[in-house]
């Protein structure tokens, strides 16, 4: 620190000097203060801020400078632009390094120069290709070249080509060269996207998570003694797959004998059909932390569902050319049973769903969700109805729920607050700046509460996220209502299975 402390008297001490017979507050209104907390503590501060606002803070003045740039664990982390990248690293020294990067036309030179360069000290790499004008494909040979040499440090790999690439006449191969065993023993975390594995056995035993298959619209064929040899990894928690497995039988699963994986958290796409539910039932579903996969719609979910008790739920429409709705229902010890593309009049014959759910979130600007009638709900407290700005109606008059042909209401009588709230992430861009807010008319809320709502005794009333308008006349709500704004939208689910990491 001696260092920092000469460069902080020849740079910081004399502007201290000028504010020396300034009052507190003045210095407060300057800030001046900050160079009390000390550079331990300060330091710990900027421990816990992101590579971009690192960036920020050693730009601020020449005593953060000093102490951002003496620490070399805030440079380690490098998400997305290659071309800073040896920039950044030269202030680490010879600590570890973690990147995950994009592979584009633009890119190629400093993704294939920061690889070779620095693959002996990553503990974590990512090469990833999204964007329309992909590389050309000898890069990406040229990388799977690199990873064939020694990565002793190395315990997550994440490579993704371009989903388009998998509806080629020859799909691109995971090089069998690679051998974790040799070239990365450190190897946990492995994601494998839009490239076929034509022999799994390479997978190490102590691998925790893995992800495989298609990330869009691509199909990759996975066989039973392929899905059995990724289920010999013993140490597996996390398995993402997103494969073509509707032709993997019944019996194929159950022929290996009792399963030796102890997964926590599962996600299957949406080409596994009827293979899903006899998998979940192989590897006993009933101990998993988290499950996700897409209904067939031959038959009902029951074993994954079947005495489930919800405590939240929520509801939203699907993007499939199958079912009507997905839903997201977690217990009071927060598990969480995720089914895609499945038919609302399906859930709603589970009544341990139902009975205890404490809070549900239902899609309101959709028609689809408004054709059913919802169980009873005696222990619901928390009614959220999101919209999507874009293609909610400009005003909510009716609001729709449910049928309104069943005499008497909605059963809910613990209901006590009702939630309006837009979805997030809020639309950007200068369609954004057309849309016009949402009425919300008081009329509506109380024609809504004391129809359908009627069993409930809502005191409560929140609206959540910028763009609504709340027309309220004077006298239509009771007095009783207590009424809030939130500038928060909530977090919208994402309407596909996308991998995200682990």
């Amino acid at each position: 620190m001696s260092g920092i402390r000469n460069r902080f008297t020849q740079e910081v001490v004399p502007i201290s000097a000028e504010r020396r017979n300034q009052s507190f507050d003045d210095q407060l209104a300057a800030g001046a203060r900050v160079i009390s907390l000390g550079d331990d503590v300060t330091q710990l501060v900027f421990s816990h801020l992101t590579l971009g606002e690192c960036i920020v803070i050693s730009h601020v003045c020449a005593y953060w400078r000093c102490l951002a740039l003496a620490d070399p664990f805030l440079w380690t982390e490098l998400k997305g632009n290659a071309a800073i990248a040896q920039v950044l690293w030269a202030r680490s020294g010879v600590m570890p390094v973690d990147a995950t990067m994009m592979l584009t036309e633009d890119t190629i030179t400093e993704v294939l120069t920061i690889i070779p360069q620095n693959l002996s000290r990553m503990v974590g790499l990512g090469v990833i290709t999204r964007a329309a004008h992909s590389p050309p494909l000898m890069a990406w040979s040229e990388v799977l070249h690199i990873l064939c040499q020694s990565a002793p440090l190395l315990e997550r790999l994440h490579l993704e080509r371009p989903d388009w690439w998998m509806r080629s006449p020859r799909p691109p191969i995971f090089p069998l060269r690679f051998r974790p065993s040799v070239h990365a023993p450190r190897l946990r975390t492995l994601a494998i996207l839009n490239m076929v594995i034509t022999n799994f056995s390479w997978l190490p035993s102590t691998l925790t998570s893995f992800a495989y298959g298609a990330s869009g619209n691509g199909r990759i064929l996975l066989t039973g003694p392929e899905l059995h040899a990724i289920l010999q990894c013993r140490s597996l928690e996390n398995l993402w797959l997103s494969v073509v497995a509707g032709t993997i039988s019944h019996a194929e699963i159950f022929a290996a004998g009792p399963a030796s994986v102890s997964l926590k958290r599962l996600r299957l796409g949406p080409h596994w059909k009827g293979a899903a539910l006899p998998l979940l039932d192989y590897i006993g579903h009933q101990s998993l932390q988290n499950i996700e996969f897409y209904d067939s719609l031959e038959f009902r979910p029951s074993s994954v569902l079947d005495s489930f008790q919800g405590h939240h739920m929520v509801i939203h429409p699907t993007t499939a050319s199958r079912g009507d709705c997905n839903i997201v229902v977690s217990d009071s010890e927060n598990r969480t049973r995720h089914i895609r593309a499945t038919r609302l009049r399906l859930i709603a014959h589970y009544p341990s769903l139902w009975e205890s759910l404490a809070s549900l979130t239902l899609c309101g600007d959709t028609d689809a969700l408004s054709d059913y009638w919802y169980p009873p709900v005696p222990r619901l407290g928390v009614l959220t109805l999101f919209y999507h700005r874009a293609t909610a109606q400009r005003t909510l008059d009716p609001i729709l729920l449910c049928k309104d042909d069943v005499p008497g209401g909605w059963d809910c009588p613990a209901l006590h607050t009702l939630v309006f709230a837009l979805a997030s992430p809020s639309e950007s861009g200068p369609d954004a700046q057309a849309l016009k807010p949402i009425n919300l008319p008081a009329k509506a809320v109380l024609r809504f509460v004391t129809d359908v709502l009627s069993s409930a005794d809502v005191i409560r009333i929140l609206v959540r996220g910028d763009g609504w308008r709340l027309t309220s006349e004077y006298g239509v709500l009771p007095s009783s209502f207590e009424i809030e704004r939130m500038a928060e939208p909530i977090a919208a689910i994402e309407p596909d299975m996308v991998f995200r990491g682990f």
